[in-house]
C-alpha cells in the first residue's frame, strides 16, 4: 500500500511539473494570433498607417511577441503614434528584452545609459548591452566594449573591451574591428 501511495505521489508530481513546464513554455512563445497581428502591424506600418500599426503591435506584444513589444516602443519613442513618450517606450523595451529581443535590450540599455525614458544607471546599461551582445547584436557588443574600456558602469577592463570589440567584429561590425585594433596597439 505504501509503495502504491509513493508511486501515485511521484506520478502526480511528474504530471504537475510537465503541465507547469508546458504552460510556461506556451506563455513565453507568441501565439499564432500574436504572430498574425505582428505581420498585420508590419503591413500597416509599411503603408504609414501608424495608429493601426501601433494598435496591432500592442496586441501582438500582449500576446507574447517580443519584437512587437520593441516595435511599439520604438514608435512611441519616435513620436510616430503621438507625442514622444520615452518612459512608456522604455517599458515596452523592457518587456521585449525580458522575452529575449536583442533590440529591446539594446534600446533599454541606451535609455539607462542616457537617462532618457529610464533612470540613468550605467551599471544596468552595461548589463543590458552585454545581454544584447549575447543575443547576437553586434552593436550591443560594441557598446559593452566601449563601457568596459572607459569604466562606465563597470570597472575599466581593456581586455574585456577587446573581447567585446572582437565579438562585434566577428558579427560584421567594422567599427568593432577598428576599436579592437586600436586597443591592441
Amino acid at each position: 500500500m505504501r509503495k502504491i501511495l509513493v508511486c501515485l505521489v511521484v506520478a502526480a508530481s511528474a504530471l504537475f511539473a510537465a503541465q507547469t513546464r508546458s504552460s510556461n513554455e506556451m506563455a513565453s512563445a507568441p501565439t499564432n494570433l500574436a504572430n498574425k497581428q505582428f505581420e498585420d502591424a508590419l503591413a500597416m506600418y509599411r503603408v504609414s498607417d501608424f495608429s493601426e500599426a501601433a494598435r496591432l503591435f500592442n496586441l501582438a506584444c500582449k500576446g507574447g511577441h517580443a519584437r512587437a513589444c520593441y516595435d511599439i516602443g520604438a514608435m512611441i519613442a519616435s513620436g510616430k503614434v503621438a507625442a514622444k513618450q520615452p518612459g512608456t517606450a522604455a517599458k515596452f523595451y523592457e518587456r521585449a528584452c525580458k522575452m529575449g529581443d536583442k533590440l529591446g535590450c539594446y534600446a533599454l540599455a541606451y535609455a539607462h545609459q542616457t537617462g532618457v525614458g529610464a533612470l540613468k544607471d550605467e551599471a544596468r546599461a552595461y548589463e543590458l548591452y552585454k545581454n544584447a551582445c549575447e543575443l547576437g547584436l553586434a552593436k550591443g557588443c560594441n557598446e559593452a566594449g566601449y563601457m568596459s574600456e572607459r569604466g562606465m558602469g563597470v570597472n575599466a577592463d581593456v581586455k574585456a573591451a577587446i573581447k567585446f570589440y572582437e565579438k562585434a567584429c566577428k558579427m560584421g561590425l567594422e567599427v568593432g574591428c577598428e576599436n579592437a585594433k586600436i586597443l591592441k596597439r
